[in-house]
Formats: structure tokens, sequence, C-alpha cells
């Protein structure tokens, strides 16, 4: 077993075991969360990484994230799909963080407010379904 990365850079058990047993040439990549909204318009996909204010960006996340930015502006030129990659860093209770798209290269920084509205704070309208239907 490779010991000698720390166990709590691992999200999961199975990332840990991916990473210990089984094919050196991979990369393991945590990424915190994907927002995701289905409609008959088309879809609302976010991919996001989340990053203290003074946590170190990691190479390989950092490839990934950008590699699956390049596809997804792809898909998002010949669908009427939305799918982005996105890096937010900040600190509870995020009242002010900056967001990185990793799609335009633009970095900004949004308020608590207009975070809610970026995840999709949606609860109030009508045409949300979490099932696409």
């Amino acid at each position: 077993m490779r010991t000698e990365m720390r166990s709590d850079k691992f999200s999961s058990d199975l990332n840990k075991w991916i990473y210990d047993e089984q094919i050196r040439g991979i990369s393991i990549s945590n990424i915190d969360c994907v927002v995701s909204r289905f409609s008959a318009a088309g879809d609302d996909i976010k991919v996001i990484e989340f990053k203290h204010m003074n946590e170190p960006d990691r190479p390989m996340q950092e490839a990934l994230l950008r590699r699956l930015a390049q596809a997804f502006r792809a898909v998002n030129d010949s669908t009427g799909s939305r799918y982005g990659v996105y890096k937010i860093r900040g600190e509870l209770p995020f009242n002010s963080v900056e967001l990185h798209d990793y799609i335009t290269g633009d970095v900004k920084t949004i308020s608590n407010e207009e975070l809610r509205e970026f995840v999709g704070d949606v609860k109030d309208d009508p045409d949300f379904s979490m099932l696409g239907n």
C-alpha cells in the first residue's frame, strides 16, 4: 500500500482504496459537488470545487477541472444545455467568495446572495424539477 499521501486527503474510503490498491498511473480527484437542474429547455449542470482562502490548488485536480471545462464547452456549443466547471474560494459563512469559471476564465468576487443564486436557490421557481419532468 502506498502510504506517502496522508489519509485525510481522501474524501471517501473508495478514493483511498483506489489510490492504495489500484493502477499507479491514474489520479484520484475529489470534486466537492455537482449541482444539477434538469428541464425540457436543457440541463444546467455545475461541477464545483471548493477551496479555503489559503488552501493550495492541487495540480492534478486543476488539470481535471480544465479538461472537464474544455469538454463541457463543446457540449454547450452543440446543445441547449449549460454545463460549467467552477472553483469557489472562501470561508464560512460565505459573505463574500471568489468564483472562478473554468470555461470563460473569469474570476470574480460575489456576495452570499449571489452565491445562493449561482448554486440555484430556486425553491420558489414553479418550473424547477429535480427529476427534469
